[in-house]
């Protein structure tokens, strides 16, 4: 998995535990990355063995090796990111896909016409 603006690693720690081989790398801002290390780590030897840190953004090339990954996990990126930057991202999410990968997106979207639904436009303000 490439856990793309992981933060805590909330996400690649519930995978890890319940898949005991999967691996992990989170990529994250450098301080974001170094605090969700240490949190990592207090899941035990096992998932913190599994699920690892690269230090980074998801708005640069990304330092995750081309067809790499089986699943590529975007989870509150995409409505936090100037619309300019969303192709260029999922871009870089599919050159480190390997084939027949999936690219998850998981995000409040609001409606076209911006006004709903309730959560998702809080969710949005909070990024203006």
């Amino acid at each position: 998995v490439a856990d793309i603006g992981g933060g805590s690693g909330a996400f690649s720690i519930a995978m890890a535990m319940r898949y005991k081989n999967l691996r992990s790398t989170i990529l994250e801002l450098p301080k974001v990355a170094e605090t969700g290390a240490e949190i990592v780590s207090q899941y035990g030897a096992s998932v913190a063995a599994r699920v690892t840190y690269e230090s980074g953004t998801a708005l640069t090339a990304w330092g995750l090796p081309e067809s790499s990954h089986d699943l590529v996990l975007m989870s509150y990126l995409s409505g936090s990111v100037p619309c300019d930057m969303l192709l260029p991202m999922y871009q870089q999410a599919y050159r480190v896909l390997k084939p027949n990968g999936r690219l998850v997106v998981h995000d409040f979207m609001v409606d076209d016409d911006l006004q709903g639904p309730k959560s998702a436009a809080l969710w949005a303000l909070q990024h203006v």
